[in-house]
């Protein structure tokens, strides 16, 4: 009986050594949490909201002044507000700071006349009788002192007034244009069906037209 109970504690012995081993061995292998490093930097952040774009700044052109015809300019389309291919009458009746004189003998053209003290004056034309500007003059004034103001010139500076030799260098591709008679005629072609002749009479521009036309027409009304 004893034997028994020997060899019974013997086992029970052995089965509690090999418990404590397994449990000892869980143990040791319990996950343990890694501790940051102390050294490591966080990921920079990426920002995902972009940037609002600036507007571009649009270039507004100052006002047209219908009472200053010193700051008009001459070109291919017409003189200041009077544009080749506009409405005449429309034209006309924005023109309210100058004297207007409506030609008598046209009878089927509009050819009207615009005048102000201490300017060269004005004048438009429906050559083709419809009503509609295909013909813009700036001619020297009624007096000495109005075709030596300032008035309309081209964007290189040629006005009335202006001497034939400072045309021909502002406009060194400028064509004489004999037309028989002491003024002479120089024209300026825009290269899309529209001209500017300069109309000389003692070394002096007199006369300004823009027109569609490669020549100056005689008469207004013709």
């Amino acid at each position: 009986m004893f034997g028994d109970v020997s060899r019974y504690t013997t086992v029970r012995l052995a089965g509690m050594l090999a418990l404590a081993i397994l449990l000892s061995g869980c143990a040791s292998q319990k996950a343990v949490a890694p501790t940051p490093d102390p050294t490591a930097s966080a990921a920079p952040t990426v920002s995902t909201i972009q940037p609002t774009p600036t507007p571009a700044v649009t270039a507004t052109a100052a006002p047209l002044n219908l009472s200053d015809p010193s700051s008009w300019i001459i070109g291919f389309a017409g003189v200041g507000p009077m544009v080749l291919g506009a409405d005449l009458t429309s034209t006309k009746e924005s023109m309210t700071a100058f004297s207007q004189t409506l030609w008598d003998d046209c009878p089927t053209r509009s050819v009207v006349t615009f005048t102000v003290a201490g300017s060269p004056s004005f004048v438009i034309a429906d050559q083709g009788g419809d009503g509609i500007i295909q013909q813009v003059v700036v001619q020297a004034g009624e007096s000495a002192a109005d075709s030596a103001t300032p008035s309309a010139r081209t964007s290189t500076g040629i006005g009335i007034g202006a001497t034939l030799d400072q045309l021909t260098l502002a406009y060194p591709a400028i064509t004489y244009q004999d037309p028989g008679t002491p003024i002479a005629q120089y024209a300026l072609d825009s290269g899309l069906g529209t001209w500017i002749h300069f109309l000389v009479l003692g070394d002096k521009v007199s006369q300004i037209i823009v027109s569609p036309q490669a020549g100056i027409a005689k008469e207004l009304c013709g």
